[in-house]
Parts: C-alpha cells; structure tokens; sequence
C-alpha cells in the first residue's frame, strides 16, 4: 500500500479508482437494484453486498492514508528506488525547492536549459540564498561527437516523439542554445555559482545531483529512473562521477557583456557570445544562429 501511495501518480490514479468504485456502488445499490429487482430476498442481499464493499473500499482508503502519513519518514524512503518516467517532474518539483546545488551532465541539456536552471534562478531570488550550479554538456564543436550522439538519439524509442529528427546540426543548435541560456543567465544573476564544462565523450545516461538525492536517467524519455538518496554509498559515487568528468572538460569561460536578454535574442547576439567565449564555429550559417536564437527565445520544455 505504501508504494501505491508514496508517489503522487500512483496516489492519484489509486483515490480515484476506488472514489470511483465507490460512487458506482452507491448507485447501483440506490438506483439500480431498487428499480430493477423485485424479489425482496434478492434485494436485500444484492444492496448489502454493495453496501458492504462499499464501506470495505472507503475503509481501505482510510487506512492506507492513516499508514501513509504516520509511517516515519525513513521507513517510506529507501536509498535507491526505481522511479518510472511519469514520475520524474514529480521527483525533480520536489528537489527544487530545498537544495542549495544541482550538478547536471548529460547530452543536450535540454530539460536542464527549460526547466532546472530556471527554477534555480527562482528559488535563488525567492530566497535570497546562493545555489551552486555544475553543468556538463556536449562539446558543440566536436562534430563527430555531435553525430554520434545524434545516431544515438536517433535510434531510441522516443525518437518519433520529436518534432525534428535529430541530426548532427541539431545536436549542435539544442548545445549552443543550452551554452548561450546558461551564459546570459549566470551573468544575470550573482546568487547563482554556474560552472559550465564541455565533454570530449557522451553517454547514454544523464545525472541530475541535488542535496536530496540524484537522478540518473537515460536519453529515452520512456525509460525508468533510477533515484539515490544522499545517504546512499551511490550517491556519492555519482558525484564522484560528475567531478571526474568535469576534470575531463573544456570550461566555459563567463561572459563580460551583460546587455543580452533571453527571449529578445537576435542571430547577431548568439554569434557576439559565442565569439566573446571563443566558441564561434565557423560551419555556423545565419540560419543556424537564427535557429539557436529561435530555442532560446522560446524556452519551450520538450518534455512537458
């Protein structure tokens, strides 16, 4: 029962089957059975049967609320947890608000770009408190990296879930517009510590660290998750992970410029900021920077 209730989607879908079990017996026991059976012995037994695994259903409700919400708190936490793919906004909207740190390294950064590194702006200025920011995406210039992670993406089951097939060129504008966001945003704002790296290599797995716990992923938007508490021995093992991978990458160096605002970017401006950071690549045609301008601007999460 706990584990039906402890994550929010299961809790849902739980309450409002039984609700529902509930609601439909009660009318059948009113409504149906009143109109439709004549025999008084029929009718007293079909509307106690009703009524009986209608109270048995709201009991068990009760109950496993009861269980739920007075059950210490390290009994219904376990230090690793598979986490299915319609719970990970549940468990990252529950790391946001407390943690005074995300380390992120996977592909493109997309989600990290839409939605994680805006809601560290969020919380920092909420609160007033400093947020330490790791992120570790792909090198964008390296263009045999670039195809292969897009061979890689390509070939997983949630490609068709994309509006764009994923090609080299794609890979790169997704990484230049997660680089340039980061940039103008880490300028922006002086709660924030961000450290931006550029991986030589790519992998299949992508790790979101908070104070809770930390994340890890795979590229396969319909792929499970695996979930480590921060007293887990793996907890400390990913970090351990992130920082070695980070040694292995190119640092991005901080903008000096702070005139650029995000949803107001032009191909001019994406171009002066990849120049001013020495990441200007010559292959860059005024519709890839246009394009890179067009994802920042519009800051869409392709996860939602």
């Amino acid at each position: 029962m706990q584990e039906v209730l402890r994550a929010k989607y299961t809790r849902k879908v739980f309450l409002a089957c039984t609700s529902l079990s509930i609601i439909v017996l009660i009318l059948i026991s009113y409504l149906v059975i009143p109109e439709n059976v004549t025999n008084s012995a029929w009718k007293k037994f079909l509307t106690d049967l009703c009524n009986g695994i209608s109270f048995s259903l709201i009991s068990t409700i009760f109950i496993g609320l009861f269980i739920y919400y007075f059950t210490p708190e390290i009994k219904s936490n376990p230090e690793i947890e598979i986490a299915e793919a319609r719970q990970l906004s549940e468990l990252f909207d529950e790391a946001f608000p407390t943690t005074k740190k995300w380390w992120y390294t996977g592909g493109c950064g997309r989600y990290f770009r839409t939605k994680t590194l805006p809601e560290m702006v969020r919380r920092a200025r909420t609160d007033s408190h400093t947020r330490e920011i790791k992120v570790i995406i792909l090198d964008p210039q390296d263009i045999k990296l670039c195809t292969a992670h897009a061979h890689y993406r390509s070939s997983t089951a949630s490609a068709k879930l994309e509006s764009e097939q994923w090609t080299p060129k794609k890979v790169q504008n997704e990484l230049f517009a997660t680089i340039v966001t980061t940039l103008i945003l880490q300028i922006k704002n002086n709660l924030l510590s961000i450290k931006l790296s550029l991986a030589p290599i790519f992998s299949t797995f992508r790790l979101d660290l908070s104070d809770r716990y930390v994340i890890v992923t795979k590229e396969d938007r319909k792929a499970p998750a695996i979930k480590c508490s921060s007293t887990s021995y793996y907890y400390e093992s990913y970090k351990a992970e992130i920082l070695t991978i980070e040694k292995q990458s190119k640092t991005v160096k901080p903008l000096v410029n702070n005139t650029y605002e995000l949803g107001n970017l032009k191909k001019d401006d994406i171009k002066n900021i990849l120049n001013e950071v020495d990441l200007f690549d010559p292959s860059l045609i005024d519709e890839d920077l246009e394009k890179i301008a067009k994802i920042c601007n519009d800051r869409k999460n392709p996860y939602a």
